[in-house]
C-alpha cells in the first residue's frame, strides 16, 4: 500500500519545517558573525588611523622630515617660475672642469 497523498504532503511540509528552522539558525549565526567582524574591522581602521599618525609625528619630526620636503618643493617650484631662464642645474655645484679651471 502506497502512503497516501495527505501523508505524503505532511511528510514534505515537515522536511520544510525543519529545513527552515535550521537556515534561521545559520542566518542567526552569521549575523553574528558579520557583527563580530564589523566590530573588528572598526576596530583596525581605528588603530591604522592611530599608527599612521604616530609614522606623521615621527615623519615630521626627521631632519628634512616630509613637511620640510614638502616646503623645500614648493619653493622650487616657486623659484622656477619667477626665474625661468635659469634651469634647475643652474644652482647645482660646477663640474669637474669648471672647478679646476677656477
Amino acid at each position: 500500500m502506497s502512503p497516501s497523498l495527505i501523508d505524503q504532503i505532511a511528510e514534505r511540509a515537515e522536511r520544510l519545517l525543519v529545513r527552515h528552522e535550521e537556515l534561521q539558525r545559520i542566518n542567526a549565526i552569521l549575523h553574528e558573525q558579520i557583527g563580530a567582524l564589523t566590530h573588528e574591522r572598526d576596530s583596525l581602521k581605528s588603530r591604522l588611523m592611530a599608527a599612521r599618525a604616530r609614522v606623521d609625528a615621527l615623519v615630521d619630526r626627521l631632519p628634512g622630515g616630509h613637511k620640510q620636503d614638502q616646503q623645500d618643493q614648493q619653493q622650487d617650484q616657486q623659484q622656477d617660475q619667477q626665474d625661468p631662464q635659469n634651469p634647475p642645474d643652474a644652482h647645482s655645484a660646477p663640474s669637474h672642469e669648471e672647478a679646476t679651471t677656477s
